[in-house]
């Protein structure tokens, strides 16, 4: 995701039961701080309030633009989040976020939309995340 997002590194996180988990890194010199977790956190929830029909990578979860949240190191390193959602059954479903930083402004956004939707895919595709549903008791 990285490289075909032209990120110089960052962190993937993917949904577990209600919590997002750490599950991979890519150039970085060190695990994520508990800080930018909080604030993927809390970014992911809101990301994801509304159920409706949202495409992975959509412009409101990708774009890098100027109000969007971002979290600074403090060495300085400004990590952007990117939702990742897949399919299933035709309703889209939230199943990580990527923190991604860059050295540069010039963010393949529609990359990023790319990617994160196969990502979504193959991780629902594995069995690495499971798609929570909601039940209707009668």
């Amino acid at each position: 995701m990285c490289q075909r997002g032209n990120a110089a590194g960052g962190h993937l996180y993917l949904l577990s039961g209600t919590e997002l988990a750490h599950v991979a890194s890519e150039s970085e010199s060190a695990p994520p701080d508990p800080d930018l977790a909080a604030m993927l956190a809390a970014w992911f929830a809101d990301a994801i309030g509304d159920e409706s029909e949202t495409r992975v990578g959509d412009a409101n979860a990708t774009s890098v633009g100027g109000s969007e949240p971002v979290w600074r190191s403090a060495d300085g390193k400004v990590y952007h989040p990117v939702a990742i959602r897949a399919s299933f059954g035709g309703a889209s479903s939230p199943v990580g976020v990527a923190a991604l930083r860059y050295e540069s402004p010039d963010v393949a956004v529609a990359v990023l939309a790319e990617v994160a939707a196969a990502l979504g895919e193959y991780f629902l595709q594995t069995g690495a995340v499971t798609v929570r549903t909601r039940v209707a008791a009668s």
